[in-house]
C-alpha cells in the first residue's frame, strides 16, 4: 500500500485481493429485532490489543449504512460491508496471529500468511 500510495497508483488493490479479510462466521440480524446494538470490536496482534472501539463511535449507524448501500447496490443474505477501520492500523507480516471478536458474538483466531 505504501509504495503504489508513493507511485501515486491506487493503492485499494493492497486492501483487496485474494485471502486479504479474514471473515468470522456471519452473526444472523434476525436475533436483534430489527435493532442492531452497539458492538465492541477488539483486535489483536500477536496477543497485543492494536484495535479496541465500538460501532457507536462510526459517524453512522449499521442500520443507515446498510439503508444506504442497499438503496445503490444490491444486498443478499450474507453479503459484506467493510466500512474502514478503527484507530491503530498496522502492518502484518506472515506468521503473524490475529484474534478478532465482536462483543462476544463472534470471534475470529487465524495467521497470517504468504499468498
Amino acid at each position: 500500500q505504501a509504495k503504489a500510495k508513493a507511485e501515486g497508483k491506487p493503492w485499494g488493490i493492497a486492501k483487496g485481493f485474494y485471502t486479504s479479510a479474514p471473515i468470522s462466521k456471519i452473526v444472523d440480524s434476525k436475533q436483534f429485532n430489527g435493532k442492531i446494538p452497539f458492538f465492541e470490536l477488539l483486535l489483536k496482534v500477536n496477543g497485543e490489543i492494536r484495535q479496541k472501539a465500538n460501532t457507536r463511535e462510526m459517524e453512522r449507524s449499521v442500520e443507515s449504512l446498510v439503508s444506504f448501500i442497499s438503496r445503490v447496490f444490491s444486498l443478499s443474505a450474507g453479503d459484506c460491508i467493510f466500512t474502514g477501520t478503527p484507530e491503530g492500523v498496522g502492518k502484518i507480516v506472515p506468521g503473524d496471529n490475529l484474534y478478532a471478536e465482536l462483543s462476544g458474538f463472534v470471534t475470529l483466531n487465524c495467521s497470517v500468511a504468504n499468498y
